[in-house]
């Protein structure tokens, strides 16, 4: 919060001797310019598939489709694999695709899926990180008309259907409409109302 970085910038501004904070954060965009300004960034590129595949295999789970899906989903983080793997993957997949062909049928169908679903907090963070890298991969193959460079491999398939009616520009706002939703989640507003409130901007931006 501003409030919370306020008081984190007296400290950095006076800090103990001989003390090395580390800020991390996913969402740096966020950051007071007070706060980033006063820091050094060091940005940490996500790891490869293979080098996550690798590390996961390691670590005692399978090389199977749920633990592929689970690193696409992850931003390549081990750690986000492993929430992945431990919550609903193939639900998550299955839930995310339809909620792409609810918004093209309107706000009406939006909210009949959203009453078969049950969200809860950590659920609706999953439903949207997949959305997100969903139209982030139609955008891609919307560009290059390659399928090996998208994140969410298992829907490979899909993601060039999908391509062939949405235009790579339309896919990149869409991804970013999402991830401007998942900040509200992450500031504890309810699920459900976040995707009614991320229906109704589609339907604002496809009008």
């Amino acid at each position: 919060s501003e409030e919370g970085a306020n008081a984190l910038l007296k400290v950095l501004e006076e800090p103990p001797t001989r003390t090395n904070f580390f800020l991390v954060t996913s969402r740096p965009h966020k950051l007071l310019p007070t706060i980033s300004s006063r820091s050094i960034p060091i940005r940490f590129s996500p790891l490869a598939p293979d080098d996550l595949l690798a590390i996961l295999i390691g670590l005692g789970h399978p090389d199977d489709e749920a633990t592929h899906g689970a690193i696409a989903m992850s931003g390549g983080s081990v750690q986000g694999a492993i929430q992945v793997i431990e919550g609903a993957t193939a639900e998550s997949l299955e839930n995310g695709v339809l909620l792409d062909e609810a918004f093209e049928a309107g706000t009406n169908r939006v909210v009949d899926l959203l009453d078969d679903l049950t969200l809860s907090r950590e659920g609706g963070l999953m439903l949207l990180q997949f959305l997100e890298i969903w139209y982030r991969d139609v955008a891609h193959f919307g560009v290059t008309g390659r399928t090996d460079g998208a994140l969410l491999h298992p829907l490979a398939a899909r993601i060039a259907d999908r391509a062939r009616t949405m235009r790579p520009e339309d896919a990149s706002t869409r991804a970013l409409l999402v991830q401007e939703h998942r900040d509200l989640i992450e500031g504890n507003v309810n699920p459900r109302m976040v995707f009614e409130r991320l229906a109704m901007a589609v339907g604002r931006d496809e009008g």
